[in-house]
This record gives C-alpha cells, structure tokens and sequence, in this order.
C-alpha cells in the first residue's frame, strides 16, 4: 500500500469472531458515557483481518485498541505503524485508516471514546493493559448478575474503568522533535501561546514549527495548543465542580463566554455536556 492511503469506502473483511463482549454506555453504563466512553469490550477474531476506514464518513470518535495477540499493521495517509502485543493503538475518526492482521488470531480490547481534544495518531507499549482486561470481566460479569443498569458496583467498576483508561490515554508519546513542544504546553496552560511565540521559545523559525507538527502529529501548532488544553479543560469538567470561569482562567482564558466558544470550536460540545453529574 502506498504511503499515499486514500480510503473510498469502509469495509471489515476477518475469517470469523471466536467471541465478542461488548457494552454500550449509553444502554449499558451511563457513567461511562458521561466520561466520554461511548462503548468498548473485548475481542477475538481469526485472521486475515482487513478493516479500512475513510476520514470524515463516521461521527468523530477516537478509537483505542489495546493489543492481546496478533500484529497490527495500521497507515494512515504519509505514515506507517506495526502495534505488536502489549501495544496501544489510537487512531482518529477524522482521518483515512487501514488495519491488518495478517496471521494468526487477533485478539484485542477496544473502546470508542469522544475526541475531546485527544491527539490523533499513536502506538506505544500498553501499561494497563491487564487492569483493564480485570475491569472490563468483573463488568461484565455484574451486569449478566445485576438487572439494574444503575447498580451501586456497576457505577463503581465503570468509574475504576474510566480511570484507568485515561490512564493508559496519558502514556501516548509526543513525538521525539516535539517533545519540548508538549513539556512546554503542559507546563504553562494559561498562556495563550501562538505559533510565533512557541517558535521563539523553542528557538526555530515558526515556519519550521509548523512543518514539523504537521509532520509529526499531521496537525498545525495551533490545533495542538487547543488539544493540550481543552484535554485538561475536560478533566477538570468532568472530574470537579469548579466553575467555568475558573476552569477558563486555569487554561488562559479571561472569561467564560470566550472559552466555552472555543471549547465548543474545538469539541463539537459545550463545557455543560461534560460536567460532573452527581447519581
């Protein structure tokens, strides 16, 4: 496949499911839904497996496979990954994408979640691979005992599941080159930094920035910032009962009404949709 991937059409082609457990939030696990989770389970699917997706034919979702058995062979339009088992899969709905697992059996736990500034593209050695597995039988395990959709233990095991699965999110890499870029972002979130002053700290002409974070992340410096910040915007969102006009000055904002347009540019929701709600 040439590095030039472009997707016309979706498709999954596989040789047969051995098992398939899944949940949706939405039905299944409301808690869940309001960290963001739509729905996720785990599976194992004889290969060849073949699944080819184009960008910006599904409603916008960031994809996580955390890989039991079997190789990933992923492309995205310019670059290429292989996630072996153990590895950590990210892909982003807004982009043309191949999967293939050439032998063998695939075998993975997957979750689709909501963009919510997430970064796009990753592979990286899983670290809660086995936490999550643990989670995701005991879940399904309480919800084949328990009719109730809002039991106490099932609010528990899916609050432990969102946690450690955000977790897990947080290991992603920033590219090498662009290290200092993140360290950076992360460690100052009240300014509201441009591609001019970024250069200038990180002392490269702003033209050079930018072609480098296309290249690496295939996102301009300013699609970055609002990344690094509306990811820690939406943890405080959902995990705390500060107000808006101080979550908006905790990542550079003077007001509320400036930060929730931008919030909503950026996420497609406005801050309200993922505040903490209290069972």
């Amino acid at each position: 496949m040439s590095s030039s991937l472009k997707i016309i059409s979706n498709s999954t082609k596989h040789s047969g499911f051995l098992f398939c457990t899944s949940f949706r939030s939405e039905r299944d696990l409301p808690s869940l839904e309001e960290r963001g989770i739509r729905n996720g389970g785990i599976a194992a699917i004889r290969a060849p497996y073949e699944m080819r997706r184009a960008g910006g034919t599904e409603n916008r979702h960031i994809t996580v496979w955390l890989i039991l058995e079997g190789t990933v062979h992923f492309e995205i339009p310019g670059r290429r990954f292989t996630a072996p088992p153990g590895c950590t899969l990210i892909m982003n709905s807004d982009v043309d994408r191949l999967c293939r697992v050439d032998s063998g059996i695939f075998r993975h736990i997957y979750f689709t979640i909501n963009p919510d500034g997430l970064a796009g593209e990753a592979v990286y050695p899983s670290s809660y691979a086995v936490e999550i597995n643990n989670l995701l039988a005991m879940l399904f395990r309480e919800t084949l005992e328990s009719a109730e959709s809002g039991s106490e233990c099932r609010r528990h095991l899916g609050t432990l599941l969102a946690d450690y699965l955000q977790r897990e999110l947080r290991r992603s890499p920033a590219p090498a080159r662009l290290k200092k870029l993140f360290e950076l972002l992360e460690s100052d979130l009240t300014t509201l930094w441009t591609t001019a002053t970024l250069a200038e700290k990180l002392h490269m002409s702003p033209s050079l920035l930018y072609q480098l974070c296309r290249k690496e992340c295939g996102r301009a410096p300013g699609e970055i910032i609002s990344e690094v910040k509306f990811r820690y915007a939406s943890e405080l969102l959902r995990r705390t009962d500060d107000k808006i006009d101080s979550i908006a000055a905790a990542v550079g904002y003077g007001n509320a009404f400036a930060f929730s347009k931008a919030f909503h540019k950026f996420t497609g929701k406005r801050p309200g949709e993922l505040r903490k709600r209290e069972k």
